[in-house]
C-alpha cells in the first residue's frame, strides 16, 4: 500500500455559482488527486478542502466568492437530537413497520386500513420512548431486517462500487430532483462522479470497523435500492460527500435521515475503539442558501474559521463574525 500521495494543482478559478446563479461569483482553488492516503485527506478537510468528485478537491476562495462556503462539522458523541428528528425517525420506523401510511392526511396511524388497535399500540411504543429516553442508535437500528414488519429494510455498507441498479437510481435522481438533462446523466459520469475516489483504502486490526476510504451505504427497501449514501470514512470522521435516492419516497425524507443513520455510525466506530473518529462532516455550510439550513438542525456542530483555521461553534452571531473576518483579513 502506497504511503504517499499524489496530487496536481489547478490553481484558481471562478465559476458560474449553482447556489445563488450569480456569472463568475464562485471562486475556488483546486487540486486533482490521483492518489491520497486518508491521513493526507484529513488534513486537507481540517483546512477547508473537500472532495467533490472522484479526485477532485477544492477548496473555495472566501473572499471573491459571493456565497462563502464553511466547513461544517458535528460532534458525533454530543449530539442532541431534536423533537423534529425524533419525529422524523419514529415516522420512518412507523412506514417500514406498516403502521404509518403517507397518503393519509391526518398523518395518523389508520390510514393503512388496519384496526384502531394498531394506532393504539404505536402510541404505547411512543409512550414508552418517552418516559425511558430517546436512544438514537437503538431507535434507528430498530427498523433493519425486521422480518415480523410490513416493509423490510436492509443496509449494506461496501466499498464504493459501480452497479447498473446504482446508476440507474442516480440517472433517476439526477433527472427529477436537479432537472439535469437526460443525455448528459451517462455512466461514464457516474463513475467519475460517484464511484471512482483517489483514496488509498487503509485496513484496520478491529473486526467491527471497515477500515479507511470511499465506501457506499446502499438502502434497499423491499429488495429495491432506494439511496445511496457516499461516503469518506478517515482517521477522524466520516466524511458525507453525496447522497441521491428515489424520488417517489421523498416523503420519507430519507435524506435527513441517513444524516442521522450517519452519526450513529460515527458513535459506533468510536465504540469500536477508534477513539480519534467521533466527528460526522457535513460538507459545506452556506447560511444564505435555504437548502442548506438543514445543517445547522444537527447540534451542536462547528463551523471551520477561514481565517484562523479553527472549528468554532455554530450560531449566527459567528456567521457575522466570519463576515467580518473575511472582508478584513483576506487579501
Amino acid at each position: 500500500m502506497s504511503k504517499f500521495s499524489l496530487v496536481y494543482s489547478h490553481g484558481s478559478h471562478s465559476s458560474i455559482c449553482g447556489y445563488c446563479g450569480s456569472n463568475f461569483g464562485s471562486s475556488k482553488f483546486a487540486i486533482t488527486a490521483t492518489s491520497l492516503n486518508c491521513k493526507d485527506y484529513q488534513d486537507l478537510v481540517d483546512r477547508g478542502w473537500r472532495r467533490s468528485s472522484g479526485g477532485y478537491i477544492y477548496k473555495p476562495h472566501m473572499k471573491k466568492s459571493c456565497c462563502p462556503q464553511y466547513t461544517i462539522r458535528l460532534d458525533a458523541n454530543k449530539f442532541n437530537v431534536s423533537k423534529s428528528q425524533r419525529k422524523l425517525i419514529n415516522r420512518f420506523n412507523r412506514y417500514i413497520e406498516g403502521t404509518y401510511d403517507p397518503s393519509n392526511k391526518d398523518g395518523d396511524d389508520e390510514g393503512d386500513g388496519k384496526s384502531k388497535d394498531n394506532s393504539q399500540q404505536n402510541k404505547s411504543k411512543k409512550d414508552t420512548r418517552a418516559s425511558s429516553g430517546f436512544d438514537l442508535a437503538k431507535i434507528i437500528n430498530e427498523a433493519e431486517d425486521r422480518q415480523d414488519w410490513k416493509h423490510h429494510l436492509r443496509i449494506v455498507f461496501e466499498k464504493s462500487s459501480f452497479s447498473r441498479e446504482k446508476y440507474e437510481l442516480y440517472y433517476k435522481y439526477q433527472i427529477n430532483i436537479h432537472n439535469e438533462d437526460p443525455s448528459e446523466v451517462t455512466e461514464v459520469g457516474f463513475r467519475r462522479f460517484l464511484v471512482n475516489s483517489p483514496l488509498q483504502f487503509e485496513s484496520i486490526n478491529n473486526p467491527n470497523t471497515p477500515g479507511y476510504g470511499s465506501f457506499h451505504q446502499c438502502y434497499y427497501l423491499d429488495n429495491k435500492l432506494i439511496a445511496v449514501a457516499v461516503l469518506d470514512v478517515l482517521p477522524k470522521c466520516i466524511s458525507s460527500v453525496y447522497f441521491l435516492y428515489d424520488p417517489d419516497y421523498n416523503f420519507l425524507q430519507i435524506g435527513k435521515y441517513s444524516a442521522l443513520r450517519e452519526i450513529v455510525m460515527a458513535q459506533e466506530l468510536y465504540n469500536a475503539g477508534l477513539q480519534d473518529l467521533h466527528w460526522y462532516y457535513m460538507g459545506y455550510y452556506i447560511h444564505t442558501c435555504q437548502k442548506m439550513k438543514y445543517k445547522g438542525q444537527y447540534k451542536p456542530s462547528d463551523l471551520l474559521d477561514p481565517v484562523c483555521i479553527e472549528f468554532i461553534f455554530y450560531c449566527f452571531i459567528n456567521i457575522k463574525i466570519f463576515y467580518i473576518k473575511i472582508i478584513f483579513n483576506f487579501s
